[in-house]
């Protein structure tokens, strides 16, 4: 019994633990699709190269912009807009 609490109460440690270093990678998940915080490094230091100040502000800035990109993305898909010629030429 008491192996069996031990052997549960690690793979809930391990969970959590695999869970946070996930999360420590992504900025955000919409829907399911994880961002990637690599994606908004990204982002940023384009913003720095042209002159912004790396700020908390700046940073809270750019993973809404991220977000909303990827809802419309994710929306746009799901009417299956990229499957229109129109949409297709002008991409």
């Amino acid at each position: 019994m008491k192996r069996s609490f031990f052997i549960r109460l690690t793979l809930a440690s391990a969970a959590l633990g695999l869970s946070a270093t996930v999360y420590g990678q992504n900025i955000a998940v919409v829907n399911g699709k994880a961002i990637p915080k690599s994606k908004a490094d990204a982002f940023i230091a384009e913003l720095v190269k042209q002159g912004q100040e790396d700020t908390p502000t700046l940073q809270g800035l750019v993973r809404q912009e991220l977000i909303d990109r990827d809802i419309l993305v994710q929306e746009a898909e799901r009417r299956g807009l990229p499957a229109k010629p129109v949409v297709r030429f002008q991409v």
